[in-house]
């Protein structure tokens, strides 16, 4: 596993390559989320899994 470290993420990630990549996220499709749940009314689990096709 490599850890690398806030200097490096800095020489690489700019906050305007951060900016259009957030705004192309935005732009994108909305991601089909589905819920599951099971339990009682004591105990309840929910499981949520969500789909973002083509990528």
């Amino acid at each position: 596993m490599r850890f690398v470290d806030a200097a490096e993420i800095r020489k690489v990630l700019t906050f305007p390559l951060l900016i259009d990549a957030i705004e192309a996220a935005h732009r994108r499709p909305r991601i089909a989320v589905l819920d599951g749940s099971l339990g009682s009314e004591r105990e309840f689990y929910l499981a949520r899994s969500a789909v973002d096709r083509g990528r």
